[in-house]
């Protein structure tokens, strides 16, 4: 229970401390927050670019490509390497993705300790990373009625689109280079096999936090009707 267990072990780490310490620690928590949200979008565009270089080489007659100084002659090479660069920024993508949620809940729980009219009222979310969730989510806690549902439902497309997307566009892309190169590519082998090795991490990271997220979920509940 990572989410709940980082909200225990804040309480129970600051209670101690002095009001100044714990706003000093928060402080230094947004800024590594505001760090870890741009490596997250860096990751996310280097995703974006990959895909998109892959469907332009594939579909295109290109016969060189120039990087910077450098001219690659050999386009099937980066056809063939593409894909693997597609895994890498999906697996970076959800693991710095997760790691953004678990930050968000440390802030608050950070926050709560000395400001809980703060975060009582979802102020500390203004704090936060800006970002295309982060935005959704703001909507979300000061809309009413069918506006918040509407804008719950386009976050939840949005991220079964990151989830599933990248996984089926790895499909596609490793069918199309076999297609064109044959089986007997050594190249596209070791692409092959690097992604799936970056595609299953991927996917463990995300079993783990919707497990994590659907177990606090249920003791939140179950509290709920205890109280009742």
């Amino acid at each position: 229970m990572a989410s709940k267990t980082i909200v225990e072990k804040v309480k129970e780490s600051l209670a101690s401390e002095s009001p100044e310490y714990i706003d000093q620690y928060y402080k230094a928590l947004l800024e590594n927050f505001h760090r870890l949200d741009q490596k997250f979008h860096r990751a996310l565009l280097l995703l974006l670019f990959a895909i998109a270089s892959f469907v332009l080489l594939a579909h295109t007659s290109t016969v060189e490509v120039a990087l910077g100084p450098f001219k690659l002659k050999d386009v099937g090479i980066l056809l063939k390497y593409l894909p693997l660069i597609v895994a890498y920024a999906y697996c970076s993508t959800s693991s710095l993705g997760t790691m953004r949620q678990h930050m968000r809940d440390l802030t608050a729980a950070v926050v709560t300790i000395n400001h809980k009219s703060i975060a009582k009222n979802s102020m500390d979310i203004f704090l936060q990373p800006h970002s295309l969730f982060h935005s959704s989510e703001t909507s979300q806690k000061f809309s009413f009625g069918i506006l918040s549902k509407t804008f719950l439902h386009i976050e939840a497309i949005l991220v079964l689109a990151l989830m599933i997307g990248p996984i089926i566009f790895l499909g596609h892309a490793f069918y199309h280079c076999f297609f064109v190169f044959g089986f007997r590519d050594v190249n596209l082998w070791v692409s092959l096999i690097l992604s799936f090795v970056f595609v299953f991490q991927a996917v463990l990271v995300f079993v783990h936090y919707f497990r994590d997220m659907y177990i606090i979920g249920s003791e939140r509940t179950q509290d709920h009707q205890e109280a009742k």
